[in-house]
């Protein structure tokens, strides 16, 4: 397992829903694409308070991490 950095796309997947139904016009379909590091052993992703808030997502549950 290791680090590597990787660039990816986010994308509301309530918006790509709506749009799959017809429902939300592709344009507005709330996406981003990102300089993300990696690490290969993850199973989770975590992103700060302003890619949240530019792909419009709401909070499902959240955890604090305490600085080292």
């Amino acid at each position: 397992m290791g680090l590597l950095r990787a660039k990816i796309e986010l994308i509301n997947s309530d918006d790509l829903a709506f749009h799959r139904k017809k429902k939300l016009a592709a344009k507005d379909v709330h996406r981003l694409t990102v300089q993300a590091l990696v690490d290969t052993g993850a199973i989770m992703l975590s992103i700060n308070e302003s890619v949240r808030a530019q792909l419009d997502l709401d909070i499902l549950w959240s955890r604090r991490y305490p600085l080292r």
